[in-house]
C-alpha cells in the first residue's frame, strides 16, 4: 500500500529560508565598492590614462600620414598584422601593449623615452604636511 509522506512542520530544517533583503548590499554600496571620493579620484586617473593614451595614438597617426604610410605598409614595416594596426587607430578608446608601441615607433623612424613626470600637486589634509 502507498503511503502519502508526512510534511516536516519545519521546511527551514532541510532548506534554510532566505530573506528578501539578506543577500543585497548595503545601499551605501550598491554601486561602487569604493566611497565616492575614492570612486571620483580613480575614475578621474583612468580618464587621464586613456586622455594619454589617445593623444599618443594621435601623434603616431600624424607621423604616419607624413611619411605617406598606408596601414598596411605600417604593420608591414613594424611586423604587425594589419588588423592590429587598423584596430588601433580607429578604435574608439585603444589599449595597446608596450611591444605594439615599440614596434610602431621604430617602424615610424621614432624612438620612445619615459621622462620623469613633474611633481604632483598635494591636495587636501596632505598640502599642509600632516
Amino acid at each position: 500500500m502507498w503511503h502519502r509522506r508526512r510534511r516536516d512542520p519545519t521546511p527551514s530544517a532541510h532548506y534554510p529560508r532566505i530573506t528578501p533583503g539578506r543577500h543585497r548590499r548595503p545601499p551605501h554600496r550598491q554601486w561602487s565598492r569604493f566611497p565616492p571620493t575614492a570612486a571620483n579620484a580613480f575614475y578621474q586617473a583612468a580618464r587621464r590614462r586613456i586622455g594619454r593614451i589617445d593623444s599618443f595614438i594621435r601623434l603616431l597617426d600624424e607621423r604616419r600620414s607624413t611619411l605617406d604610410l598606408s596601414k598596411a605598409e605600417l604593420a608591414r614595416r613594424a611586423g604587425l598584422r594589419t588588423e592590429v594596426v587598423r584596430r588601433l587607430f580607429t578604435a574608439e578608446g585603444p589599449n595597446p601593449t608596450m611591444a605594439t608601441l615599440l614596434a610602431l615607433t621604430e617602424a615610424l623612424d621614432l624612438e620612445l623615452v619615459a621622462e620623469p613626470m613633474p611633481p604632483k600637486r598635494l591636495e587636501g589634509r596632505f598640502a599642509s604636511g600632516q
